[in-house]
């Protein structure tokens, strides 16, 4: 009757607009909170219950709105002309209240915890347990007021009055104790933002400091847009209970709809904030609109005056730099291993990395429209690809295993086991559709089995047996000229320039300035091998040097635990290359042998290092927590210097 009834007021209109609208963005919250199902800490879980919740209670509100009315005759009346139909509406509002006032209680307590926490690691008083008290006092208010509505109603309205009075003093309270909270809130977490920030100018901006400070900051910054909607929706409900509910004319009504709306769309966002799920959530629409807009970013005049005194050495190292792949072209590679013509007894679960280069890469990159060369030029269809990551891993690794952990890096997924199960039949198509949602679907990475020219190299030497059959790897005829570490033509100090696999170091350094943010991602067998290999440490080492980002993607959690006091123990001079010589060559590079192991040691276990991680906001609040107090104490000692 809203689109047909020209006598419909202008804010009943109104009302149905704000149903609309309330519910899309409660269910974009709720697609947002589900769609890193990667994701299983507690706060994490409860915000993804909370959504639901939120959505329920927002479609209560609409229903409930709507449900003043019924037609009779192509005439709108008062549903209390219809008994049953005004007791489903009273069902409706008794449930509503219930939900909401839990949905409050939901979102206040996350903030109190996530409070409590940063004070624990600031170890310093930040209100915490004012704000605990206003709330167990709120929890008596409400308890007293329910009280005095169940004896109104018991004895027939007799203490109608002494209800109103209990329940007007119960508003009041939640309503200044809410304002309170907030203060209390916004409080804490600037103290430890400007903390934090002193600190970060200190101790330089990793990223994992970085996003504890940005939380902090939207922190104190949001909670009162998103805090002061509570208070307003319970006043805004305790001045409806005056007015007649049926009346057409009732704007209280209608202000009451709007705020209750507008409040569990804030708590929803505020909620999932505190989580920390939508800085990693693959649905959001600032990721979509910047992947729409954004530009690439390439310090093209930085890289243009980069060299290393050798042109030919110069000129190898770019062409390498410009072979990266991207995740979609990765996939499709890997659903065509085990078809027609490309390996067709793949078995995802126990052939390696040199099983696939040997079997699948080095056919298909031979006599393909771009000549012998690289597979990653034919992947790409003969298009230049700077890449945003490098991939460090073993070729005795699983190959299924490399890209489910390009795919887990993809999709911010810290450990690769859960991916596996979906690299097949309908779920890869799935996992295309969450990458493409994240916004990486197109991400660029530069991984060496598909970016080197396996024909320029070790096409055809013998190199082991299949794992599965057991047969010898077959050997490529190809005829093309092959160069190693020290062929000829070579550099002054004896390094070959044709050769593609002496240059990864070079490579990294000038794709570090083409591309500031130009990361290391490690992808770990589920051995560990990939620490016994001398090639890929010197990587690892090569990316620390420069400052680059890195990353490690593990098999799982309990397979990490496995294997850390063998990492701690790691030790250049007992690493494996596939060549005695390339070994040789690593370790001239690396003077004190004793430091690099110390280096490596801490690169792998420290706080910002390779294995540190989170998956929530509580962890993020407690690193923010020791960054505010260790900038604290710096300048508590300071001023003792000062004023001793």
């Amino acid at each position: 009757w809203l689109l047909n009834d020209h006598d419909v007021p202008l804010h009943r209109g109104l009302e149905a607009a704000v149903s609309v609208v309330t519910l899309a963005s409660l269910t974009y919250s709720v697609a947002q909170a589900h769609s890193c199902w990667w994701y299983d800490s507690a706060t994490i879980t409860s915000a993804r219950r909370f959504t639901l919740l939120a959505w329920l209670v927002g479609a209560l509100i609409s229903s409930y709105s709507h449900a003043k009315f019924c037609s009779r005759d192509g005439q709108r009346v008062a549903c209390q002309e219809f008994p049953r139909r005004e007791k489903a509406r009273l069902g409706i509002l008794l449930i509503r209240n219930v939900l909401e006032w839990l949905s409050m209680v939901i979102a206040v307590s996350m903030c109190r915890r996530l409070l409590i926490l940063l004070e624990k690691a600031f170890k310093q008083g930040l209100g915490s347990r004012l704000l605990s008290c206003l709330v167990f006092l709120g929890y008596g208010c409400f308890a007293i007021a329910s009280c005095f509505a169940f004896i109104d109603g018991a004895f027939a309205g007799k203490f109608r009055k002494e209800a109103r009075w209990a329940f007007a003093f119960c508003i009041a309270y939640i309503s200044v104790g809410l304002l309170v909270i907030m203060a209390i809130v916004v409080a804490g977490f600037r103290r430890a933002y400007h903390l934090a920030m002193k600190e970060v100018t200190v101790a330089g901006s990793p990223k994992r400091v970085e996003s504890a400070v940005k939380l902090a900051r939207r922190l104190y910054i949001r909670s009162p847009m998103y805090m002061i909607w509570m208070p307003i929706a319970i006043l805004s409900a305790y001045l409806d209970l005056g007015a007649k509910p049926n009346h057409p004319n009732n704007r209280t009504g209608s202000i009451s709809h709007f705020a209750n709306s507008v409040m569990m769309v804030m708590l929803c966002r505020y909620v999932l904030l505190l989580s920390g799920i939508d800085q990693v959530s693959a649905f959001s629409l600032h990721r979509i609109c910047k992947r729409c807009f954004a530009k690439e970013s390439l310090d093209v005049s930085a890289a243009a005056s980069w060299t290393t005194g050798c042109r030919q050495w110069d000129a190898k190292v770019r062409d390498l730099a410009a072979r990266g792949i991207t995740v979609r072209a990765l996939l499709e590679f890997y659903r065509q291993l085990g078809t027609k013509g490309c390996m067709e007894h793949f078995d995802p679960e126990l052939h390696t990395t040199a099983d696939v280069v040997r079997q699948a890469i080095i056919p298909q990159s031979r006599g393909q429209a771009y000549g012998n060369g690289a597979l990653a030029t034919a992947m790409m269809f003969g298009q230049e690809v700077v890449p945003q990551h490098m991939v460090t891993h073993s070729w005795l690794n699983c190959f299924s295993h490399l890209v489910a952990a390009v795919v887990a890096h993809a999709l911010g997924v810290p450990t690769f086991g859960q991916i596996l199960p979906r690299l097949s039949g309908d779920e890869l198509w799935a996992l295309e559709s969450e990458l493409f949602w994240k916004g990486t679907l197109d991400e660029t990475y530069w991984i060496c089995t598909f970016a080197v020219d396996q024909h320029a190299s070790i096409c055809n030497f013998f190199a082991g047996v299949d794992t599965v059959t057991g047969k010898e790897h077959p050997k490529c005829d190809c005829g093309a000229p092959k160069f190693g570490g020290s062929d000829p033509p070579a550099r002054d100090d004896g390094q070959s320039l044709p050769c593609e696999m002496n240059k990864f170091d070079d490579m990294i350094e000038y794709l570090r300035t083409l591309r500031p943010d130009f990361s290391l991602v490690v992808a770990v067998d589920e051995k560990f091998t990939l620490f016994q290999r001398a090639w890929c440490v010197a990587e690892l080492y090569a990316a620390h040097e420069l400052g680059m980002g890195q990353s490690m993607k593990v098999m799982s959690e309990a397979c990490l635990a496995a294997h850390e006091e063998e990492l701690r123990r790691l030790r250049v001079e007992d690493m494996q290359a596939s060549r005695a010589a390339d070994k040789d060559m690593i370790l001239a590079r690396i003077e004190d042998k004793t430091a690099f192991n110390t280096k490596l040691a801490h690169m792998i276990f420290d706080k910002e290092g390779l294995l540190s991680t989170w998956k929530d906001g509580c962890d993020m609040v407690l690193c923010l927590g020791d960054m505010a107090r260790r900038q604290h104490d710096r300048s508590q000692a300071d001023s003792e210097e000062v004023c001793p």
